[in-house]
């Protein structure tokens, strides 16, 4: 009976595992890799996974094929030093320095049983070749058997002196052998407790010992830099590889026993003959000692594990890394909030402090310059000045605007662990492992003070609301307070039971509380010095703590990867906050205690609402300048560069970020979080499971490459759409046909791409397919095939197509604007000129579509744009370029899944709620999803879209209010390059006035652009590369923006793997005739009034205005900038009184300001029967004054 319990309770395990894997829900994977050394790695028995193990307490499952991590194995509370495979795949075994082992569900990551005995590290594991049992090697000098089963020690072996390094089965299962720090390696019989041999003749440590594949011959690695091959049978040496000029930490054999790696401090992997002897290969990409080597048991592949946090995949054929198993982030070791909430400040492990702007989301500031781990942050009360401690024995003080370094305190011989400024900001505080704190005067730099009385690391320093005492916390189970003034010690508060972590003061002064060690948070009395509470509940090390802004409450973090709240009078706990994978380093309050922060060794930093312990975002930094945002609800933010790394996770599918981007991409994701914007978070359920779409194979038609077959077989979602691509232009947005059967098991479709416009003559073309499942939400990766062309018209010179656009004169006159025509002109002579230099005068079309225009045909209506677009889908080739330019006012409408329109020259209104009407939209707009399709039409593979746009979308009641470009406009424009695969910028204010405050006469998107090909962003000095263009653009706009409400940085878009190309070449003679604005004076609405009414009886202000809007309306070529608006900032103002006397003469008394100061007064006379010549003479005095 209980043998047929153990099978069914197996037979429902199974079953259960299985129907998770066919019907997992997608994770989205953010690589964040190892944050710490990685110490071991292990390949899966077929060959196609790596397991890898780290100092991060973390053990991480990879894509041996494509280098991606799959699943992070969580649960270890320090490094997780070894790891295997069980001979079936199932499951994966980990060792650890927390002294326990674990055994785990491969696929579903979960763990399975926990193995606790060893009184020390784990250094070693193993897995039995019938996966019955576990072995496990220790630094307590013990080596254990353990039954995988029931989870208990079978048998303990005796007879070793030094740590156990490594311990590996024989092939059959019935011997092991040992490696240890005694200089020994020892053979056992596993159902014996003593060794059967003793490999003698290492001179120091051996480190690693393995059997070869026919179980004959055993390998060890020293650290006598040697590696050694033994006789099983009789234990002697017969062979010795000399070769590393370090330690060697790691060896393994190939599949055959005809080859080895090892695996050395001297960060090389060398591949060696076992049977020559000499080493054939020495393979260099790790900048760190390399901790371990494995080969694939199915090829000649070999991965190596390093101390650089890396681990890479090698065909020791070849000198490259075939694939990497890297991360793109490091441990966050200190996190806190700027005064107004609007920033987070981050210490990393990965040598850097990162400022973030969470409430824009669009700045991330990188400050580097630390040569260790920073280990402590802080940010001044005006967020202008960032102080930062580091492992490399430095404090640093930052520019944070400028991104720069101020200074450097330098006097430590350890670690800086934490630093504190005073609160008046004149002092810093700096406690280090060199057992020492040190006071520091700001402003000079120099050290005031050295505070000695700690025997162990400083983990923590603070000053006291006042500023008059500071505090050091230590190792040495001591707190000492200190006289800021005298750096005399006040007094001593111990807990020499345990290390003391973390030390905080509350706001009021009266209490301090310190985080030990061993889990404990304990409060003291700072008047008396005596203990009030404990606080008991973390199972492991209290590493941070801090008091709410009202005193009221004590947050803390924990190696136990959780953060509590607590009662400060009660001193109980209240809330739980669970989520990290790893350590907690950092907590802070947010300015309102509303939220909170937590920064973690699993490198994301977390923000928790506190009213109901619930994460509210996930934000991660990758590398210097990216990032990812997460929700709990799936949503996610990023940044362009850090989507290209972002992919989602069903079983073991990878599925691209492009198959689901549509479905969970939420632009703006953090800010809407926190209620920075307004727009309210689309509503989007996540799966219950996963509706695979169909596996996909290609083909040609033998002896005919123009015919090709596509065999789409059903994975259990349907067959849905299926997309295909021509060198990266979408040539059929469903193959299927008219009646497709979506339930179909297997389909087979044929696609002819005979003389299609999209081939390239000149090369290979890619035929990519494309297939989503049948309720169109997943869609397949890419499938590709390479076919050649044969079609001798497709062979031409490449021409460019340029098509400017600019509507400022729309039906009526309330959304006018003054420089959108000329814009278009000024961008399309500039693409002209540079165009006609690079592709020829006969090989560059140019079309002018402004309001200026007198042909009829060249207004910027709806149709006559699309009719163009039409035209040059019928002339232009695959080895063309099409540059679209387009300027006026754009609007979003259809909320929040809605679209981007361009309004051309029929529309009446710029507000969106104009266009509910279906039949306005249509004759009077142009959505990106129209324009997608316009521009699919046209045969060019290079395609470039500029928009600078006004998208007022409602009425603006403060001039100074910004409106970020909506995230359905931004998802519109991110899905529309995606299906053309053109570059696009597009420029975006939130009102009419900001997109005409320009103080160069023109949109400053088109002025950054017009600057650009001038000279800002040539490549070679004389190129116009379409990326550095954007890209300078985007970075200039905010700039020259400072101080102008509603205008934001430009986004960019770009076809993911496409590289850029030169639309353009500029010399000297093209430059000459690109005009390019000066800054102008800015001039706002103007006030008059009679001197005795007290009104402008005659209308004289709105006719000074004329003149002004008049001069303005000149675009590059304007003297000045006018806006019809009462207030603006830095602006000139006009306010004067007039008097009429009995001959109609009349005298204007009149004051200039410049904000709010007057900087001038003038007198200008005139008569009541030339009233326009009045107001010409005031315009031309105030503009001579305002120069």
């Amino acid at each position: 009976m209980k043998k047929f319990l153990q099978a069914f309770v197996a037979i429902i395990f199974l079953l259960f595992f299985q129907n998770s894997f066919l019907f997992s829900q997608p994770n989205l994977i953010v690589p964040v890799g190892h944050t710490g050394i990685v110490f071991s790695i292990a390949y899966s028995p077929d060959g196609k996974f790596v397991l890898t193990g780290s100092q991060d307490g973390r053990a991480k499952l990879w894509d041996a094929s494509s280098g991606k991590e799959l699943i992070t194995y969580n649960g270890h509370t320090n490094s997780v030093t070894s790891v295997a495979f069980s001979k079936d795949g199932k499951f994966v075994v980990t060792g650890s320095w927390d002294k326990t082992a674990k055994i785990w569900d491969m696929a579903s990551g979960k763990e399975l049983k926990t193995f606790i005995g060893h009184t020390d590290w784990i250094t070693a594991v193993a897995i039995s070749p019938d996966g019955k049992n576990i072995l496990t090697g220790s630094y307590d000098k013990t080596i254990r058997l353990w039954d995988v089963q029931t989870g208990k020690k079978i048998r303990q072996y005796k007879g070793n002196e030094g740590r156990i390094t490594s311990v590996n089965f024989s092939p059959d299962g019935t011997f092991f052998v040992c490696s240890c720090q005694d200089k020994l390696a020892k053979i056992y019989d596993v159902k014996k407790t003593k060794p059967l041999k003793t490999l003698i003749g290492h001179t120091d440590w051996v480190n690693s010992a393995v059997y070869s594949p026919d179980g004959k011959t055993i390998l060890t690695g020293s650290g006598d830099k040697t590696a050694k091959l033994w006789d099983f049978a009789s234990g002697k040496v017969l062979k010795s590889f000399a070769g590393h000029t370090s330690w060697i930490n790691s060896v393994s054999f190939s599949r055959d026993g005809k080859y080895f790696a090892s695996a050395s401090y001297d960060k090389t992997v060398r591949v060696w003959n076992v049977a020559e002897g000499n080493e054939i290969k020495i393979l260099k990409k790790h900048s760190a000692w390399v901790n371990s080597v494995a080969f694939s048991p199915v090829s000649d592949l070999l991965a190596s594990a390093g101390s650089d946090k890396s681990a890479y995949l090698w065909d020791f054929n070849s000198s490259n890394p075939k694939e990497d198993f890297i991360g793109h982030s490091g441990a966050i070791t200190s996190a806190s909030y700027s005064k107004d909430g609007n920033f987070i400040l981050l210490g990393s492990i990965d040598k850097t402090v990162k400022l973030i702007d969470i409430s824009t989301g669009k700045d991330v500031r990188c400050f580097l310059g630390h040569t260790g781990a920073v280990n402590s942050v802080v940010l001044s009360k005006d967020g202008n000045t960032i102080f930062s401690g580091s492992a490399d024995s430095t404090a640093k003080v930052w520019d944070a605007a400028n991104v720069k370094e101020i200074k450097s305190f330098l006097g430590h011989t350890g670690a800086i662990n934490s630093l504190a400024i005073s609160p008046d900001e004149k002092l810093l505080i700096t406690g280090s492992s060199d057992k020492t704190a040190k006071i520091w005067n700001i402003e000079t730099g120099k050290e005031i003070f050295t505070l000695r009385g700690h025997t162990a690391w400083i983990k923590s320093v603070c000053f006291s609301p006042d500023g008059k005492t500071a505090l050091t916390a230590g190792w040495d189970g001591l707190t000492k307070s200190w006289d800021v003034s005298t750096g005399k010690e006040i007094r001593t508060y111990s807990t020499s039971s345990s290390f003391v972590e973390a030390v905080a003061f509350s706001p009021n002064g009266l209490i301090i509380a310190t985080g030990l060690a061993n889990g404990t948070i304990k409060l003291w009395d700072t008047n008396t010095g005596k203990e009030l509470k404990t606080l008991q509940k973390h199972n492991l090390s209290v590493t941070s703590i801090c008091f709410s802004n009202d005193g009221k409450y004590l947050l803390s973090g924990s190696w136990d990867n959780t953060t509590k709240m607590w009662d400060i009078e009660g001193g109980n706990e209240l809330k739980a906050f669970r989520g990290h994978t790893s350590w907690v380093n950092s907590v802070a309050f947010s300015p309102d205690d509303k939220y909170i922060l937590t920064g973690s060794k699993d490198a994301t930093t977390r923000i928790w609402t506190v009213s109901n312990a619930k994460e509210l975002a996930s934000f991660i930094c990758l590398d210097n300048s990216d990032w990812v945002v997460t929700s709990s609800g799936g949503l996610f933010d990023a940044s362009p560069e850090a989507m290209k790394l972002l992919y989602y996770l069903s079983g073991f599918e990878t599925v691209e970020l492009q198959q689901l981007k549509e479905r969970y991409y939420e632009p703006s994701l953090l800010q809407k979080l926190l209620g920075f914007k307004e727009e309210k978070l689309r509503s989007v359920e996540n799966f219950a499971d996963v509706k695979l779409y169909p596996e996909v194979k290609l083909s040609a038609t033998e002896n005919n490459s123009d015919q090709i077959n596509i065999n789409l077989l059903n994975q259990g979602g349907g067959i849905g759409k299926v997309v295909v691509f021509i060198n990266g232009k979408e040539i059929a947005s469903d193959a299927r046909g008219d009646k497709p059967d979506e339930n179909a098991k297997e389909v087979n479709l044929k696609v002819n791409v005979k003389n299609h416009p999209y081939l390239k003559s000149d090369g290979n073309n890619t035929i990519e397919v494309k297939a989503y499942n049948s309720e169109g939400y997943l869609v397949s990766r890419g499938v590709q095939m390479v076919i050649t062309a044969d079609d001798p018209s497709l062979k031409a010179d490449p021409r460019i197509f340029i098509i400017c656009v600019g509507v400022s004169d729309y039906s009526g006159d309330k959304i006018d604007l003054k420089y959108a025509a000329k814009d278009a002109e000024d961008i399309a002579n500039a693409l002209g000129l540079v165009g006609k230099r690079l592709f020829g005068e006969k090989n560059t079309f140019l079309t002018k579509m402004t309001s200026n225009q007198t042909d009829e045909k060249l207004k910027p209506s709806k149709v006559n744009i699309i009719k163009k677009f039409e035209e040059i889908a019928k002339e232009a080739k695959s080895t063309d370029v099409i540059a679209v330019y387009l300027s006026g006012h754009g609007i979003n409408w259809g909320g929040q899944d809605g679209d981007f329109f361009y309004l051309t020259q029929e529309a009446y209104s710029a507000s969106a709620d104009g266009y509910g009407d279906p039949a306005i939209r249509k004759s009077s707009a142009i959505s990106s999803t129209e324009l997608t399709e316009l521009i699919k039409k046209v045969p060019a593979l290079k395609e470039v879209l500029m928009i600078d746009a006004c998208a007022s979308g409602k009425l603006v009641e403060n001039l100074m209010s910004k409106r970020d470009i909506s995230s359905s406009t931004v998802r519109a424009l991110d899905r529309m390059k995606d299906r053309t695969g053109m570059y696009i910028i597009t420029g975006c204010a939130a009102d009419a006035v900001s997109y005409e405050a320009s103080r160069y006469g023109q949109g400053l998107l088109t002025y950054c652009l017009l600057a650009g090909i001038k000279g800002e962003s040539l490549r070679e000095g004389k190129f116009v590369d379409v990326a550095n263009l954007f890209n300078k653009a985007k970075e200039r706009v905010p700039e020259l923006a400072a101080g102008i409400g509603g205008i934001q940085k430009p986004q960019t878009f770009a076809p993911y793997g496409s590289e850029s190309f030169d639309i353009g070449e500029l010399t000297a003679e093209e430059n000459a005739k690109i005009p390019l604005a000066m800054a102008k004076p800015l001039f706002l609405s103007t006030s008059l009034q009679e001197s005795e009414s007290f009104d402008d009886v005659l209308n004289l202000d709105a006719l000074v205005d004329d003149e002004f809007s008049m001069h303005s309306s000149k675009g590059a070529k304007a003297p000045i900038v006018f806006l019809e608006t009462k207030d603006y900032p830095d602006a000139y103002r006009l306010r004067g009184r007039y008097e009429i006397n009995k001959k109609n003469e009349i005298i204007v008394k009149m004051n200039l300001f410049k904000g709010k100061e007057k900087i001038n007064s003038f007198i200008v006379n005139g008569t009541k029967s030339d009233l326009k010549k009045l107001a010409e003479d005031i315009t031309k005095k105030a503009e001579e004054f305002g120069k």
